[in-house]
Parts: structure tokens; sequence; C-alpha cells
């Protein structure tokens, strides 16, 4: 018959250790899984930002143009020298490369999104580099532009003709503050997105689409560098 005992140092001393690399374990998954879950979380903000941003510019370029405009609807008070052509007529676009802006951080993966994705309007659809409906490269971007434009906001009788009637002086450019931000003649400024890396506006193709190219980025969580959200798209302005 065995007599009862109490544990010998020994014992407790396997099984104080046995607790510690289970606690040590525990501890260890944990903190793994937030630091996954927070960089997931930071990418999820950055890519609604930059799709939010993005879909705000297609919809009013929608309505802008890349050929320069008779200026009978345009208030010529509020034009700028730039705008202004020989010919009297009015360039409703303009697009400067910001020299005052923030330098993007790195080369970025830029995500080409196809024409039916845009033509389609949904911003869901996938983005991410590898989807079947998208193509990735790498590009190193320019510092941030400065995008200045009209859109239509109705039509006017004049000389019997029908001409667009253009809004006020649109301006989006990126502040010190890497937010991109947008004007409308003298209201306040707006933000369109936060944390932003480059705004990049491409006019250089002949047949007169854009391709404006924005990233977002913040520090990772997990402390290994900056997570990005790279995302561009081609607009043919209509008027």
């Amino acid at each position: 018959m065995r007599t009862n005992r109490g544990f010998t140092l020994l014992e407790m001393t396997i099984a104080t250790a046995l607790f510690a690399a289970g606690s040590l374990f525990v501890y260890s998954t944990f903190a793994g899984v937030t630091k996954s879950s927070r960089s997931a979380t930071v990418r999820i903000d950055l890519g609604s930002q930059n799709k939010r941003a993005l879909t705000r510019l297609y919809n009013e370029l929608q309505a802008s143009s890349v050929l320069p405009q008779k200026a009978d609807n345009l208030d010529a008070g509020t034009l700028l020298p730039t705008e202004i052509n020989p010919d009297g007529s009015v360039n409703v676009m303009l697009v400067a490369q910001d020299d005052a802006s923030p330098l993007p951080h790195t080369v970025a993966t830029i995500v080409d999104r196809t024409k039916e994705a845009m033509a389609s309007l949904d911003v869901n659809v996938a983005t991410d580099v590898g989807a079947t409906t998208v193509k990735a490269r790498e590009k190193t971007l320019p510092r941030s532009s400065i995008l200045t434009f009209r859109k239509v906001i109705g039509y006017a009788f004049t000389a019997g003709e029908i001409g667009p009637e253009w809004s006020a002086r649109i301006i989006y450019r990126v502040n010190a503050r890497r937010q991109l931000t947008r004007q409308v003649g003298t209201r306040p400024v707006r933000v369109v997105a936060h944390n932003v890396d480059v705004f990049h506006v491409d006019n250089s193709n002949p047949d007169g689409t854009l391709v404006i190219t924005l990233v977002t980025a913040k520090p990772d969580p997990t402390g290994d560098g900056w997570r990005r959200y790279a995302n561009n798209l081609t607009i043919h302005p209509k008027n």
C-alpha cells in the first residue's frame, strides 16, 4: 500500500516550468494574432480611403475635359493665365508637379484595373495584386501632382449654340500633413484621404485619357517597415 506524500522539489520545478512554457506559448500566440489583426486593420483602412478618393475623382472627372473649351460660359475674371490659350480657348484641366509636396517613401506596387472594372464603377472589384482582373507593376513615382480642373454643371444657350456651363476651379493636391485635399473655388479645403504617400496624375496619353495613381501608407504595427495600398485608374473625360 502506497503512502500519501507531498510533491517533491523536482516535481514542483518540472510543473512550474511546464506551466511557464505553456503561458509563454499562449502569450506569444495571442501577441502574434493581435499584431496580424492590427496589420490587417491598417491595410483595410488604407484601402478604404484609397478607393473612396479614387471613386470621387472618377465621378467628377467624367464631367470634365482634357481638351480646350470656348470661353463663352466661363467667367474670365476667375481664369488663370495658364488656362487661357492665344486663340481665346480655355484649358479646363491643368496638371502640375508639386515640388513642395512630401516625397514618396518607396517604389510602389501599382495596380492596373481593367477598363471593364472601372466602367462598372464597382469599387469592390478586386484590386489586390495577383487577382485575375488586375495587373501589377513596380514603378517609381515622382512627387505628387496638383490637379486643377472644372466640371460641367449644366448647359446654356450662347449665340444660338448650346454650350456647357463649367464649375468653379476644383483643385486636388497633397498637403504637408500627407492628406489629399479638394477645394472648389474659394470654399474651405476638404480632406479626401489621409496617409497619402503619393498622388500622381499622368496626362501624357495621346488619346486624352488620364491615369491617376494614389498610394496610401502607414507604418506597419509589427514594426516591419510600411504598409502600403497602391491603386490607379484610367479616366477618359467625356466633355
